[in-house]
């Protein structure tokens, strides 16, 4: 009798995948700086801000980018995030840097950058930007730049979003072998945006090739298309084996995160979304409920799924549809304590098959009370 998940489930993607890095990346989150580059979001007020800030932290997300030094307000939370004991990162503005403890990132297009890195009172990182369309020459360049300064280390910036995995991979792989022959123990970062839907995939890429920090944001939020999306991150780098923080939060902070930031999360965005556990068809609710029958949640959690829902506070949904079976309905009428009578299982499969749609809970409560009455 099969009963754990490795007999049953060959993983090709463990079995082709060359041993990773064994060391969980540091995420830098930027969902807050990112909120504040969206004409379409509403920023919080400050108490609001907190509010995201706590809910990030409870997460485990200790390292949050909040925006540019030369808001009063990122200023403050700044302050606020040494309370709550998580690294606030600012972007530093032109000019001198405040002389206040701080996490700074530099950009390199500032011509004085040296000297600004020099000034820090906190980390501080160099951000090489647009990186993905520089030369091996011109990145030499900047980082034999980097010695002699306090730099903690240099982020490689994908600003355009032009980087594939495999480009990825090559760029952290020569900048960390021009570290090493530097003799400078810089770390290294990766960020780049989601234009060509590749920034998961990069920032895995980057972490295979030897990356400390990747950096992200709820929502994919951010300029252009976005940053990798935190959450989509956390779950893949969780599946990957190692990352093994408890995450079953997830899905309640993903939801506290939009509605502090007023918006609506698509149904059908991977892991977050309403529709991302749901299934309307006969065969998938058949095989699932027998999972669930033999008591077996971990194989109905991932029978029909690539990622098992309970592990990040999900669950799997059965609903009834045009390509629903008898399996649908039953699961429906046992979910809602109603006894599953045959005449009323066939009711219910007869309206969801003249339907074009998946059927609302309000129009199968409408069969329900038309066989059973209004009691019900």
């Amino acid at each position: 009798m099969i009963t754990t998940e490795e007999e049953l489930i060959y993983d090709w993607n463990l079995a082709s995948q060359p041993d990773g890095p064994k060391t969980p990346p540091r995420l830098v989150d930027h969902t807050l700086a990112s909120a504040r580059l969206s004409s379409w979001l509403t920023m919080p007020d400050q108490e609001g801000q907190r509010s995201l800030l706590r809910v990030l932290k409870n997460l485990g997300l200790h390292h949050l980018c909040l925006g540019s030094w030369a808001d009063a307000q990122v200023r403050a939370l700044v302050e606020f995030s040494q309370e709550l004991e998580v690294q606030g990162w600012a972007e530093a503005p032109p000019g001198p840097l405040p002389p206040a403890p701080l996490g700074a990132y530099l950009s390199h297009r500032h011509k004085d950058w040296r000297s600004r890195a020099l000034q820090s009172q906190g980390p501080a990182v160099l951000v090489i930007q647009d990186v993905s369309r520089r030369t091996p020459d011109e990145i030499a360049e900047l980082l034999l730049a980097l010695q002699g300064t306090p730099l903690s280390a240099v982020c490689l910036s994908d600003d355009g979003g032009r980087a594939t995995p495999a480009g990825t991979a090559q760029l952290v792989n020569f900048v960390s072998q021009a570290l090493d022959r530097l003799g400078l123990a810089i770390e290294v970062e990766w960020s780049s945006r989601n234009d060509r839907g590749l920034a998961l995939a990069n920032a895995l890429s980057a972490w295979q090739a030897g990356a400390h920090t990747l950096h992200c944001a709820f929502f994919s939020l951010g300029e252009g298309c976005g940053l990798v999306a935190t959450e989509q991150l956390l779950v893949n780098l969780s599946l990957t084996g190692s990352l093994r923080r408890e995450l079953r939060s997830l899905g309640e902070v993903s939801h506290q995160a939009a509605q502090i930031l007023g918006l609506d999360i698509y149904p059908n965005l991977p892991i977050i979304g309403a529709d991302a556990f749901r299934t309307g068809t006969g065969v998938h609710a058949a095989a699932i409920l027998k999972a669930h029958k033999k008591g077996h949640e971990w194989l109905a959690d991932l029978i029909y799924s690539g990622v098992p829902a309970a592990q990040f506070g999900f669950r799997q949904v059965i609903e009834v549809g045009p390509m629903a079976g008898a399996s649908n309905v039953q699961y429906w009428l046992e979910q809602n304590s109603i006894d599953a009578e045959p005449e009323l299982i066939q009711a219910i499969l007869n309206l969801a098959k003249s339907s074009q749609k998946v059927l609302h809970d309000q129009e199968i409560w409408g069969q329900v009370r038309q066989l059973k009455g209004t009691s019900v």
